[in-house]
C-alpha cells in the first residue's frame, strides 16, 4: 500500500462545496468526539457501526456524501479507542486554532483518465496531470494546505525497488599517496642526505621537530638564535 498525492484544479463551485463541508465536518467531529467521552463516563460504549447508525440519513440533510460522514466517525472511533488503551491522548476538538483541514473518502474509486478523477459528491475534478503507479485504489482523502487543495490516493500495489547504478564500491580519498611522513629530517640532514625510499612532506601538523629530535641535537631555530 503506496500513498499518491495529486495536486487538484478546482472550479470555484467545487471549491465552495469542500469549505461548506469542512465547516460541516468540523461539527460532525466535535459531536462525536463529546458524545464518546460522555458516554464512557456512564459505562457506555460503542461499536463502530453503532456508531455509525447515530448518523444515518444525516448525510442527506448535509448533502455529504454517507461514506464520508462514517469515516470521519472511525477516526473519532479509533481516536478514543486508542486514547482508552493508553496508547494516544485524549482527541481535541475543532477549531478556529485547530481547524479540520481532511475529508475522508474510504471508498474504492476507479483509476483517473487524462487529468481528471471522479470523486464522490463533486463529480468530474481536474488535477495536474502526472504518472501514477498502477494498482488498485483503496480509498482517498482530500487535504487543504496553503498551497492548494490536495488528493491523497491510497493505492494497493508493491513499492518499486531503488535501482542499482553504482558498481558497488565504497571509499574515501585520504588525500595523501604516502603513508610515512618524517617531520623536518631534510632541514637536518639536507636533501642529499635523505635516504632512499624515504619521502619527506612539509605539512603545518608535521612542521616542528620531535621531543626525540630536540633532545639529540635541539632544534634548528634554537640554533640559529643562539649563534646571532
Amino acid at each position: 500500500m503506496i500513498q499518491a498525492q495529486l495536486k487538484l484544479r478546482l472550479n470555484n463551485p467545487q471549491e465552495a462545496r469542500l469549505e461548506r463541508w469542512l465547516y460541516n465536518l468540523a461539527g460532525v467531529w466535535n459531536w462525536a468526539v463529546r458524545k464518546i467521552e460522555l458516554e464512557a463516563q456512564d459505562k457506555v460504549y460503542y461499536s463502530q457501526k453503532e456508531f455509525h447508525n447515530l448518523l444515518a440519513h444525516h448525510g442527506e440533510k448535509l448533502e455529504i456524501p454517507s461514506h464520508t460522514l462514517q469515516g470521519l466517525l472511525d477516526q473519532a472511533h479509533l481516536a478514543w479507542s486508542r486514547c482508552f488503551k493508553k496508547i494516544a491522548k485524549k482527541p481535541r476538538l475543532k477549531g478556529v486554532r485547530n481547524k479540520l483541514n481532511s475529508i475522508p473518502f474510504p471508498d474504492p474509486s476507479k483509476p483517473p483518465k487524462g487529468n481528471h478523477i471522479g470523486v464522490p459528491g463533486l463529480g468530474k475534478v481536474r488535477f495536474r496531470k502526472q504518472e501514477l503507479p498502477e494498482g488498485k485504489i483503496k480509498g482517498g482523502r482530500i487535504v487543504k494546505r496553503a498551497s492548494g487543495w490536495y488528493l491523497c490516493l491510497f493505492i494497493a500495489t508493491d513499492r518499486e525497488p531503488i535501482k542499482r547504478k553504482d558498481s558497488g564500491k565504497i571509499g574515501m580519498d585520504p588525500g595523501f599517496k604516502d603513508l610515512l611522513t618524517i617531520a623536518a629530517l631534510d632541514r637536518q640532514l639536507g636533501k642529499s642526505e635523505i635516504p632512499e625510499g624515504t619521502q619527506s612532506h612539509r605539512t603545518p601538523f608535521s612542521a616542528g621537530p620531535t621531543r626525540a629530535q630536540q633532545s639529540i641535537g635541539g632544534s634548528p631555530t634554537r640554533k640559529a638564535s643562539e649563534s646571532c
